[in-house]
């Protein structure tokens, strides 16, 4: 909590995003702090995304749903929206998760030159090499060369430390672009296809009278 703190004294200017798919309990003493911080940082834009049922049976309790309400996005898709609404001119978002060993990157929008000078490329790749690498495509539209060679760097610094990379989620275009660079069918991945076992018709029984 004094590192939030501390970030947002500097005054910087970025949206701020809480993720609390994860939160177990809040009270009086947490809500306060919210209620705080996305006060202080509501012009710059804030938002609450993923709230579980507890903890919006908890802001309920201590009377706390009309000021979170607005703020909240329960999907992603409607996270993506209302961050393309403040800010238009980013093209390109990206979320990095490291947990249980493994890596998960998501990229959100165009992955094209010009919207890729915005991304902290450099973070990105000092995150790789700690475990799998799973790079989600699900909410990326498009996809130049700049954006292929990220995404082949990202994985070559996985590959190098003796980890597996995946790509998934990617729609027609992406998954074409992917291909004609030669990253495809080994890093692509998609749902097994479940084939159904074929029951051999059992011949119905005579009975002889």
């Amino acid at each position: 909590i004094r590192s939030v703190y501390q970030c947002l004294e500097e005054d910087i200017d970025a949206l701020l995003l809480f993720d609390v798919s994860e939160c177990r309990f809040v009270d009086a003493a947490g809500l306060g702090f919210l209620w705080q911080t996305l006060s202080h940082h509501r012009k710059k834009g804030c938002y609450i995304y993923a709230p579980n049922l507890l903890f919006r049976f908890l802001c309920r309790i201590h009377r706390a749903t009309d000021f979170i309400a607005p703020l909240t996005c329960e999907r992603l898709p409607a996270l993506i929206t209302r961050l393309a609404e403040r800010v238009p001119q980013a093209g390109c978002f990206v979320s990095l998760e490291s947990a249980d060993d493994s890596v998960s990157v998501s990229f959100l929008g165009a992955l094209v030159a010009n919207d890729l000078k915005e991304l902290h490329r450099d973070e990105v790749i000092q995150a790789m090499g700690h475990g799998p690498l799973s790079i989600d495509l699900s909410y990326c539209s498009r996809i130049d060369s700049d954006g292929l060679a990220f995404l082949a760097k990202l994985i070559t610094c996985t590959r190098v430390n003796g980890f597996e990379a995946s790509i998934h989620g990617c729609n027609r275009n992406v998954k074409a672009s992917i291909g004609v660079v030669g990253l495809g069918k080994a890093l692509l991945k998609s749902a097994p296809r479940t084939r159904k076992k074929i029951q051999p018709q059992k011949r119905p029984k005579r009975v002889l009278t």
